[in-house]
């Protein structure tokens, strides 16, 4: 993928939502959030790649890359 792929890919990817709580979104069930820190309660802390993750991400990932491949 360019450069120009790969920001345009993170945008997209940016428009999932989070998971949270028994959210049951794209991006809880395949694994494709970061989870840093610890929680006592609920919900553990959650976030989005940066784009440095997710050009590593789709660069070696290539289910994931199939996700956000233009078509």
């Amino acid at each position: 993928m360019t450069e120009t792929e790969i920001r345009n890919a993170w945008n997209d990817y940016f428009k999932l939502p989070l998971a949270y709580g028994c959210n049951k979104s794209e991006i809880y069930q395949k694994n494709w959030v970061k989870m840093e820190g610890r929680s006592f309660a609920t919900p553990h802390p959650h976030r989005h790649y940066t784009l440095v993750e997710f050009a590593y991400k789709i660069g070696n990932d290539h289910i994931f890359r199939e996700r956000f491949e233009e078509k």
